[in-house]
């Protein structure tokens, strides 16, 4: 019983998350449609594996503004090398082109010593003229067992999305129980106090800007066979898209707080919030402002709660 009200309490979010449910239920007959629903479970899946793997960098107290452009770049590296070379090798090369991106904006960040904010937000920018360049165009890939993976379902659920519980587990378990996790606690909790305790912070750092990288190149390859087509402009909001999702969910912009849990919770009800927006007949430009309002008061929200504690 205390174990259960201490979870309650930790996990406040989550009847937020039962409540826009059930308040949707209720207000649209569609909600719950099994077309509805598939699209809700396909769109948190993709930007859901992304925003895991900023859930690692945040918690280490750094920031990736890049993974948008990054998931882009995946995509079109897998359309355009797997019309030369077929899909496996196209798989590599976009996996591997994507790390190269998360280890530079480490060793920025930690060997040159430039903000994550500034590193990420510059090669953010490089990143889309790139892909730019690359493909112009959005281009379709004609490989019919990848697209019947991005499209297929079991009842109600994705494959997408049963991969997207599964990195979601495997994330859970990497930061709460393995000593690699409580270390990027550590160092986002205190990077000085970290040291003087022997934890080699420029290492983390770097690893999870490779972690936040790959996570985003398989996100943009999962959105691939969904969409069945690459272009340089997807997911162009992925990075703030994330940013909401885990503050809503209960992880802190400071570092040092929040898990996987909290990630899946933010996810799932800024995912409720897309589609009600949707349902309700908003139209793309007031979505955009009605989604920057709530990045502000829920950031606004996080800082408040910061301030509190310093006292």
């Amino acid at each position: 019983m205390q174990g259960a009200r201490k979870f309650l309490s930790r996990r406040k979010m989550l009847f937020v998350l039962f409540a826009m449910f059930i308040i949707m239920s209720a207000a649209s007959p569609f909600f719950l449609r099994r077309a509805n629903l598939t699209a809700v479970f396909a769109q948190i899946a993709i930007y859901g594996v992304a925003s895991v793997g900023m859930a690692f960098a945040i918690i280490c107290g750094e920031l990736d503004l890049s993974i948008g452009p990054v998931m882009a770049l995946s995509g079109i590296i897998l359309v355009q090398t797997e019309a030369r070379a077929g899909f496996g090798p196209a798989l590599i090369a976009a996996l591997a082109v994507c790390a190269c991106i998360g280890l530079l904006n480490g060793w920025l960040v930690t060997g040159v010593r430039i903000s994550s904010f500034v590193t990420t937000l510059a090669t953010m920018l490089a990143i889309s003229g790139v892909a730019l360049l690359v493909q112009p165009a959005p281009t379709p890939i004609r490989i019919d067992a990848f697209l019947e993976f991005g499209s297929g379902r079991i009842g109600v659920f994705p494959y997408i999305f049963i991969m997207f519980i599964g990195f979601i587990i495997f994330a859970q378990i990497v930061l709460c129980r393995t000593c690699y996790g409580r270390n990027i606690y550590a160092v986002g909790g205190s990077a000085e106090a970290a040291a003087k305790a022997g934890i080699p912070v420029k290492r983390y750092k770097r690893s999870v800007f490779l972690l936040t990288s790959l996570s985003a190149a398989g996100a943009g390859i999962m959105l691939v066979g969904r969409l069945g087509s690459s272009s340089a402009i997807y997911a162009s909001n992925a990075a703030l898209s994330s940013i909401s999702n885990l503050v809503i969910g209960g992880i802190s912009l400071s570092g040092g707080r929040g898990d996987a849990i909290d990630a899946l919770v933010g996810i799932f009800i800024m995912g409720i919030v897309t589609n009600a927006l949707s349902i309700f007949g908003v139209s793309a430009f007031n979505r955009l402002w009605i989604e920057g309002v709530i990045l502000i008061v829920v950031v606004s929200i996080d800082a408040i709660m910061r301030n509190r504690r310093k006292i």
